[in-house]
């Protein structure tokens, strides 16, 4: 046997020098294997997977930029106003006082309940439910029991046979209700009757400093 012997050289090599054969991508627990197509380009098969419960989507996006005006920034505000009224309406403090007129406080306002009766002295002639003002944000009209006639509730011209708006028999009821910030005279709200002497009774809801 012949030993060569051949001259001690020192070679230095870079990338260009370097050459990579087949490289197969496969999947480590099946034997799916990665493709390339004919354009030498690499295709990686993506399975879709379902969103966790509450996960914002394109459509939940779009709605909520639309009902902002476009503006999330403003969405945003919004609801961080939203929490902070529902906070405080969590932790307002609400006491009922002792006091006879059903008075209750919270925020510093003071609501107070009072009742009062009205009748209509004259069929076909409308007349105030209060003679002088009486601004409250909520009135529950009741009609007395003992009535034998309908009474009708409008304006200055409710009439019991024209223009009858209205009607309670005895012992039906009817709420005035203003929006928050609103109050109603109970002086402009007008009754009728079928009968003389007839009339109501009112439970009103009134809101001071």
């Amino acid at each position: 046997m012949t030993e060569n012997t051949y001259p001690h050289q020192d070679v230095e090599l870079d990338e260009a020098d370097i050459e990579i054969g087949a490289v197969e991508i496969k999947d480590g627990q099946s034997d799916r294997r990665a493709a390339v197509d004919a354009d030498q380009r690499l295709c990686v098969s993506v399975g879709a997977s379902s969103l966790p419960t509450g996960a914002a989507t394109e459509s939940t996006l779009a709605l909520t930029a639309k009902e902002s005006g476009g503006n999330l920034a403003a969405c945003a505000q919004a609801l961080a106003s939203l929490d902070a009224k529902l906070s405080a309406c969590n932790t307002a403090a609400v006491s009922v006082s002792a006091q006879p007129d059903a008075r209750l406080k919270t925020d510093g306002a003071l609501l107070s309940l009072s009742t009062m009766s009205k009748t209509v002295s004259s069929s076909g002639t409308a007349e105030p439910l209060a003679a002088t003002s009486t601004p409250c944000w909520r009135a529950d009209i009741l009609a007395k029991t003992g009535n034998s006639g309908k009474i009708y509730i409008g304006g200055a011209d409710v009439h019991h046979g024209t223009l009858p708006a209205v009607a309670l028999q005895a012992g039906e009821a009817y709420s005035l209700d203003c929006p928050a910030g609103c109050r109603i005279d109970l002086s402009n709200v007008y009754l009728d009757a079928d009968v003389n002497g007839e009339g109501v009774i009112v439970n009103l809801f009134a809101i001071s400093a």
